[in-house]
């Protein structure tokens, strides 16, 4: 993944990247944009998401700027808000952050950033692995779970895996 240190991060929050970039410690950083099972996971539970939006009472959005600090900005795959307006660039901690898991990402990359949410004040953090077909749930002090079905301490929100994963072999 290739990083370059061009911008401020005024110069960043008003520029557009096709796709577009994080921008961490000072220096863009480009997102791997993964495949179709990649693509379609994200569609699936952004569905999923967005049919619980009143029962959970929260709002989905897909790879969302999000301020986490004032020298990084990341952006989930998914997102959960609470409702309500929102700024252009989120910069309160999202209820949820999701990350899909593309074959160029390397686990160790995606830990920091797991942590950088979890720092932020993000509750927590999933990755869905479509390789493996497995999910993690990760929770402050960073605390990782495997499990079939993924929860938000607290909350009714869920996600069960076995049918997540089902609805993609069935696309």
């Amino acid at each position: 993944m290739a990083t370059t240190s061009l911008l401020t991060m005024e110069a960043y929050l008003s520029s557009t990247f096709q796709p577009d970039m994080e921008y961490i410690d000072g220096e863009l950083k480009e997102r791997h944009v993964g495949s179709y099972e990649h693509s379609r996971l994200q569609a699936l539970i952004a569905m999923w998401f967005g049919q619980n939006e009143s029962t959970w009472n929260v709002q989905v959005v897909t790879e969302q700027r999000t301020r986490t600090s004032e020298t990084n900005v990341l952006i989930p795959d998914l997102a959960l808000l609470p409702k309500g307006p929102q700024p252009r660039v989120i910069t309160a901690a999202p209820i949820l952050a999701v990350e899909i898991l593309s074959p160029e990402d390397r686990y160790s990359e995606m830990t920091i950033k797991i942590q950088k949410f979890l720092n932020w004040g993000v509750n927590a953090v999933w990755i869905i692995d479509p390789e493996n077909a497995i999910g993690q749930m990760w929770t402050r002090p960073l605390l990782c779970t495997a499990g079939r079905i993924l929860t938000v301490a607290g909350t009714d929100i869920r996600l069960d895996i076995d049918t997540l994963f089902a609805s993609l072999k069935n696309s």
